[in-house]
């Protein structure tokens, strides 16, 4: 994550995606580092610009709905720009009426406004054992505060 004048704030190291945290309410999404095959749009669509706020996580489930393998690369390859006037600052309405979008395209089966704790704790736990908190700090103490275009990968 950057800020408005693309300094470093953190890094959130991420998991693969998995259907099975997906059904349980536990999205792992760095939509900024996606990246797809053609191919791909000719199986399941384009992004659906109604939604507003969660197109990427609408996008995600119709990947895993249509059990489409996902791959991960352990590298940062994209930053999202943090600031007060940004969708994922302000939060609000929009992330509100896409959520429930959401829940009722898909009979609540992704609904992560319920917090399922024991699911939430194991996937936190794997973050754990694959050190992913750890890098996180390190990411931290190395890069905060300089600019994005001194980083690499």
């Amino acid at each position: 994550r950057i800020d408005k004048d693309s300094k470093i704030l953190y890094n959130n190291y991420i998991m693969k995606q998995t259907h099975f945290f997906a059904k349980h309410g536990i999205f792992n999404i760095a939509q900024q580092s996606m990246f797809w095959k053609r191919e791909l749009f000719d199986r399941i669509g384009f992004l659906d610009e109604s939604f507003h706020a969660e197109m990427d996580k609408e996008f995600l489930i119709r990947i895993l709905e249509a059990k489409i393998k996902i791959g991960h690369i352990n590298r940062t390859l994209g930053a999202i720009r943090i600031h007060d006037s940004t969708k994922t600052k302000i939060k609000g309405l929009i992330w509100e009426n896409d959520k429930k979008k959401i829940k009722g395209m898909y009979n609540g089966k992704y609904d992560d406004s319920i917090p399922r704790k024991t699911y939430f704790y194991l996937f936190v736990f794997i973050k754990c054992i694959k050190l992913k908190y750890l890098r996180d700090i390190f990411f931290k103490l190395m890069w905060k505060g300089k600019s994005i275009s001194s980083y690499s990968i």
